[in-house]
């Protein structure tokens, strides 16, 4: 069914052999089978979708973000909303929230966003970390290399917090040692932008 909105490929979530998979910007993942699709543009008379039949070569494909689209090193692109309908629909991809409300009663709480909340709390946990909270999965990670310590979070989400944590990592270091006084006031740390 042809698609009545403009479509654009925001992520290219996976290659699999002359298979790749979409996150278009409406969220949308398409598993795009290539085979077909590139016998039939094979057929061009200047046969320059050849080199695509590679596997090795296909797995170069990237993304330009500014058109939205994809292509080769050969000059090859592809138009995104041809990919969106020839694409067999696999799944949404869940929008982050960028807001999120501090608990004003929780004072082991230093920050918040994107659904994740990020607590310091004293323990017996050597080195020092922080705890995530993230939808139902729970993670401990390294200030010093933002490593998963204890737990499990999303990749997208280990992946936003160790963004944070490169932002922030003297402030989170302070709130450590904080810790480790009788009363210790911990300093509420900014969420990702």
């Amino acid at each position: 069914m042809p698609s009545n909105k403009i479509q654009n490929i925001h992520r290219i979530a996976e290659i699999k052999g002359l298979r790749a998979t979409f996150e278009f910007n409406d969220g949308e993942l398409r598993e795009v089978d290539f085979a077909e699709m590139l016998k039939s543009y094979s057929t061009t008379a200047d046969n320059a979708f050849k080199p695509l039949f590679d596997g090795d070569y296909f797995r170069t494909m990237q993304l330009n973000q500014e058109w939205g689209t994809i292509f080769w090193d050969n000059g090859i692109d592809l138009d995104p909303i041809v990919l969106f309908e020839k694409g067999k629909y696999i799944g949404k991809v869940t929008p982050l929230i960028k807001e999120q409300k501090m608990e004003s009663n929780n004072p082991w709480q230093v920050s918040a966003f994107y659904g994740m909340k990020i607590t310091m709390k004293p323990d017996e946990i050597v080195p020092p970390h922080f705890d995530v909270q993230y939808n139902e999965q729970q993670a401990i990670l390294s200030v010093a290399t933002g490593e998963l310590l204890q737990g499990n979070i999303s990749k997208r989400g280990l992946k936003l917090v160790r963004e944070w944590t490169n932002l922030h990592r003297t402030k989170l270091l302070d709130n450590f040692k904080e810790l480790q006084k009788k009363n210790p006031q911990l300093m509420k740390i900014e969420p990702l932008d």
